[in-house]
């Protein structure tokens, strides 16, 4: 049996009391942690709320100024997504001090991890850099015609900070890599205020070469959308193996120019229906000889 002296009863006695006031301390400094924490994170939320607010307001007035100035919608677009990110960088940065963390660390921090990132973020990068790329050298602008490398054409209806999109003639979306379509061969349709239709005309060899330019002439002359004030050229093209071969070239307004060239090749066809001039197809003539694959006695 454990026998306790009085000056050992005391000593137990000053030992728990001490527990007890380390207790009660490690407990207030934990619900005033915890206050301070819940707090910060309420201002960290608030903060971002009103940042987001904050955020949109400047990007509105920015589109307001820039469409002001005629500066072109897709480099509007471009440089309203790079205000997006830097300003939510911003929000980032500021967020992260209020939790006692250091711009100058976390700069720090993405400065030494930059390679990685690189390394793991190389194509978008590569895309964030040919979206600068297309902004500067302005190649197009949204609601161009273009075609990519003879593999893909459409209208652009945006150009973002990563990838272009474009609306095919049968309302697909085509979505392209801006790093892959700064390296890329573009031929853009609706850069210049007019286009040239170019149409081939065949006739028979029989055919009144002059009878079917007067009347491919008449044809042009009746078409209101071609533009008479540019050279328009009607010209033989070539002499073909079944067909003599005319050319003709006219100009239109870009946007009609479809409509034009289907409506010329229409007309055409009617107008030499009308005169009686022969559009020629291919044939074939086929001789049989007397005797041939006859045996001999």
């Amino acid at each position: 049996m454990l026998i306790l002296a009085k000056g050992d009863i005391n000593d137990l006695s000053d030992v728990a009391d001490v527990e007890i006031s380390i207790f009660k301390e490690f407990t207030n400094n934990l619900k005033l942690n915890s206050l301070d924490f819940l707090m910060r994170i309420l201002i960290a939320i608030v903060v971002l709320v009103a940042g987001r607010y904050v955020i949109n307001f400047i990007r509105k007035w920015l589109r307001k100024i820039l469409e002001r100035s005629n500066v072109e919608p897709g480099n509007i677009q471009l440089l309203d997504q790079v205000v997006k990110v830097s300003l939510y960088f911003l929000v980032f940065l500021f967020v992260a001090a209020h939790f006692g963390i250091e711009a100058a660390s976390v700069i720090a921090l993405l400065g030494s991890a930059g390679l990685t990132i690189g390394l793991a973020f190389q194509g978008a990068l590569s895309n964030f850099a040919g979206g600068v790329l297309l902004m500067s050298t302005k190649p197009f602008k949204l609601g161009d015609f273009i075609e990519i490398e003879a593999s893909f054409t459409g209208t652009v209806t945006e150009i973002g900070l990563v990838h272009t999109k474009l609306l095919t003639v049968d309302n697909r979306v085509i979505i392209v890599p801006n790093g892959e379509l700064a390296n890329s061969t573009v031929i853009n349709y609706t850069d210049r205020e007019h286009r040239r239709v170019e149409l081939t005309v065949s006739i028979a060899y029989s055919q009144d070469i002059d009878q079917a330019k007067a009347v491919l002439k008449k044809v042009i002359e009746a078409e209101k959308r071609v533009v008479h004030e540019r050279d328009v050229l009607i010209y033989v093209e070539a002499m073909s193996a079944s067909s003599v071969d005319l050319g003709i070239k006219v100009y239109t307004m870009t946007e009609q120019y479809l409509a034009v060239k289907w409506s010329l090749t229409e007309q055409i066809k009617k107008a030499f229906d009308r005169e009686g001039i022969e559009i020629p197809f291919p044939q074939m003539d086929i001789h049989v000889k007397d005797g041939v694959g006859e045996k001999k006695g």
